[in-house]
């Protein structure tokens, strides 16, 4: 699902007031998906997504900075490592062979 169809998803759940509707997204990205829960449980809703088709990649915003990093870098990336969903090393090493391996043609040279 797409952000405009979890917004849609959300407004017809919810029926909120305009200022009810800001009030509730105001910390979640205004319909970006929120999660609350142990690494094991996000790696595992991370994969469900995955495997299903929904996100090819994904990016992340903890809750604490210092501490949802330290989190995120020592316990959820090792999680979908193992479970081959986020790499272990980059193709290239610099920034702009980065974004020609991205890229379907490469436009630099």
């Amino acid at each position: 699902m797409g952000v405009r169809e979890s917004i849609v998803a959300q407004i017809r759940r919810t029926n909120p007031t305009v200022r009810e509707y800001l009030r509730q997204t105001r910390y979640t990205g205004s319909g970006h998906a929120g999660f609350v829960g142990t690494p094991e449980q996000l790696a595992d809703h991370i994969e469900d997504w995955f495997h299903s088709g929904a996100i090819d990649g994904f990016n992340l915003q903890p809750d604490v900075l210092v501490d949802g990093l330290e989190v995120i870098a020592d316990e959820l990336v090792p999680l979908l490592r193992r479970r081959g969903i986020y790499r272990h090393d980059y193709e290239t090493e610099t920034l702009r062979g980065h974004f020609r391996a991205a890229s379907p043609t490469p436009r630099f040279d």
